[in-house]
């Protein structure tokens, strides 16, 4: 606890100082938001913003925190703490339920109700309107930027309500369980360097804004209780270039990391766009994987997509439904200690099982053998984690937390 006023307090005036703050705070503990009960809880007063933050030395700037909360936050202050707490709280609830938790999901949480918007484009000009909680209308415009290499690129720079954003997962549909780091760095009054992405999309004669990209940015600052996003909003462009521009800008390009189940599934949906209607449209046993790959308005990069297709497809089943084994597979950071298996490793091993190269043999035959090794594999994967992994290994734990106690009983 910093130094203070508060190391003054005998314990009479603590005690007191304790159950005035607890009135206002409704008995519960300012971080967690946990009931408190003095009789047989510990508990610590500490300082809402911190002193060097240029928070108050006074009663207006205490509050109340179960012991073991207040020592776990180290130097954070507890408005920071409390906005993490509740970030903690959303992302376990989905990871409980073997979901991963997007920016999708914290826009629902901190946002649940979100407004449709009416757009009209004109030359130099965006303007959005709706109806905010009030029922007021809300009438936003912003300039139109043309790329400099490509004019038809057409987009609009600003900071945009989170009430009228999305989440466009097809695009990007990585996960935010890491975002921490992300809530301090903004909490801690570091600039946004750089817009998150997002696109304007139609259907049916109305319009939403799709969030792809930055989610990371844009959810920590949902947190630190943000009413705008700083946003770049592409206007009528194919979401598949997006798509190709937005993968190669995290691998071939490598302006920053992707995870590997991430780029497996982006390449599985680019891969999927034109593969499916080609074995639609085309007689099986006349063509092959690579006479798809051979198509003029094909290119190179669908070596790489057929790749992933086929990797992904082993992974995640026709209904969406997870393998098991990647309940033990890190597909988030490859530093993390809190998985046994990176996904780095599970591609080296299980995942080179799968014949990862365009098939010569005509489709009639090539989409049952690849339908057969796919299942195989499965099924090779189902028996290492019921085998190797299944209560055997608690998450909760953690890799890291594993070492630690191990080192803890050698000293």
């Amino acid at each position: 606890m910093s130094r203070s006023i508060l190391d003054r307090f005998n314990e009479v005036e603590r005690r007191q100082l304790i159950e005035r703050l607890l009135t206002v705070q409704n008995n519960k503990s300012y971080i967690s938001n946990k009931d408190i009960d003095l009789r047989i809880d510990q508990v610590e007063v500490d300082h809402i913003v911190a002193l060097d933050r240029g928070g108050l030395d006074d009663e207006s700037n205490w509050g109340v925190v179960i012991a073991s909360e207040n020592s776990s936050k180290g130097k954070r202050d507890l408005q920071l703490m409390k906005y993490i707490y509740e970030f903690r709280n959303h992302r376990d609830k989905y990871l409980k339920l073997k979901r991963d938790f997007t920016f999708g999901d914290a826009l629902q949480e901190m946002f649940p109700v979100r407004y449709d918007i009416v757009c009209d484009i004109i030359e130099n000009e965006v303007i959005i309107k709706y109806l905010n909680i009030k029922k007021e209308k809300v009438e936003l415009r912003y300039p139109v930027i043309n790329d400099t290499i490509n004019k038809n690129v057409k987009s609009f720079v600003g900071l945009v309500p989170f009430e009228i954003v999305n989440h466009d997962s097809s695009v990007n549909p990585r996960s935010i369980v890491d975002l921490e780091l992300m809530i301090e760095e903004f909490y801690g009054d570091n600039p946004q360097l750089f817009p998150s992405l997002a696109i304007l999309e139609k259907k049916n004669g109305s319009y939403s804004i799709m969030a792809f990209d930055g989610q990371h940015k844009a959810a920590a600052q949902l947190y630190l209780r943000s009413k705008m996003i700083f946003l770049r909003v592409f206007l009528d462009i194919e979401k598949a270039k997006i798509k190709k521009t937005n993968l190669r800008a995290h691998t071939v390009v490598a302006q920053i990391h992707f995870p590997k189940l991430i780029e497996d599934k982006v390449g599985h949906d680019l891969f999927s766009i034109e593969f499916e209607p080609f074995l639609d449209s085309n007689d099986l046993f006349k063509t092959s994987e690579q006479s798809f790959i051979k198509q003029e308005e094909i290119n190179d990069e669908y070596r790489n997509y057929l790749n992933n297709y086929y990797k992904y497809n082993a992974l995640i089943d026709e209904d969406g439904e997870r393998h098991p084994i990647l309940d033990y597979v890190e597909t988030i950071s490859a530093r993390s200690k809190n998985y046994p298996i990176s996904y780095d490793t599970l591609s080296k091993t299980f995942l080179k099982l799968l014949y990862l190269r365009p098939s010569e043999e005509k489709l009639h035959k090539t989409v049952v053998l690849r339908k057969e090794e796919t299942e195989n594999l499965r099924k090779i994967m189902q028996l290492f984690v019921d085998k190797v992994l299944k209560d055997k290994f608690k998450i909760e734990l953690g890799i890291y937390k594993l070492e630690e106690k191990i080192n803890d009983d050698k000293n």
